[in-house]
């Protein structure tokens, strides 16, 4: 499985067609997932026992999971859209858990782990839903473009 997805990340990367920022961001998720699979993988199989800085390497980026899919979806309903700075705001949490991982309190990491994890799923979420509607908002006015009400 790991496998796959990075390959498929690879190969969207460095693919060349119009859609071409699309196919990166799509990439990225694609490799946030791989590196979260490998992250449960070796916790699974006990990784940290026999290596120290195991536990200590940032692998999970799941804060950037949901920004990464509605600027997948974004670019491509609009293959126009170009990224700007203040869009880097949608990635601004994925600070909050690299410095979770990074940071040496490992007491109350078990804690900080578990609120990431919630607030990720709710970033998900919240994310999904501003697909949606970006999605349906493209369709109504592509269906009002045409004429048809």
């Amino acid at each position: 499985m790991l496998s796959i997805g990075c390959t498929l990340a690879f190969l969207l990367w460095l693919a060349s067609k119009a859609n071409r920022a699309a196919n990166r961001f799509l990439a990225a998720a694609l490799v946030v997932s791989a590196l979260w699979l490998t992250r449960l993988l070796g916790t699974d199989i006990g990784l940290a026992s026999h290596s120290p800085v195991w536990s200590r390497l940032p692998l999970q980026f799941s804060l950037a999971l949901g920004p990464l899919l509605y600027f997948y979806v974004l670019t491509t309903i609009r293959p126009g859209y170009q990224f700007r700075r203040m869009d880097l705001l949608h990635f601004s949490p994925l600070l909050l858990e690299l410095c979770a991982q990074v940071l040496p309190f490992a007491e109350s990491l078990k804690t900080a782990t578990f609120i990431l994890n919630i607030l990720a799923f709710v970033s998900v979420f919240w994310y999904l839903y501003l697909c949606r509607n970006t999605i349906d908002n493209f369709y109504t006015q592509k269906t009002l473009g045409n004429g048809a009400h």
